[in-house]
């Protein structure tokens, strides 16, 4: 399996072309080179990226640890002038209710 590093030079290689290809077969589920739910979470914040230019710092998918114990694996974080998020993916095969 890619570590996080390896996915977040992946990612990065993808222009817009790349991302629409990549959520093409997201939607169909052929992403045999990703693990699952990663490919989603990659391309959400690499769409970040390329749209705020240098306007923007992502922070890809990172662990927050509480003595010495990982307690939440964060997907990403944006950071734009006066504006920061968090981002949360999730990669479901059936439609989710909102409301």
């Amino acid at each position: 399996m890619p570590t996080a590093a390896e996915l977040e030079v992946k990612i990065r290689l993808l222009d817009w072309a790349g991302l629409r290809a990549l959520w093409s077969a997201i939607k169909v589920g052929d992403t045999p080179s990703w693990a699952g739910g990663k490919a989603l979470e990659y391309l959400v914040l690499r769409a970040f990226e390329l749209d705020a230019h240098e306007s923007a710092t992502v922070r890809y998918p990172y662990n927050v640890s509480l003595l010495d114990e990982i307690v939440e694996q964060i997907d990403g974080a944006v950071h734009l002038p006066g504006l920061s998020c968090l981002v949360e993916s999730k990669d479901w095969d059936e439609k989710v209710p909102i409301g």
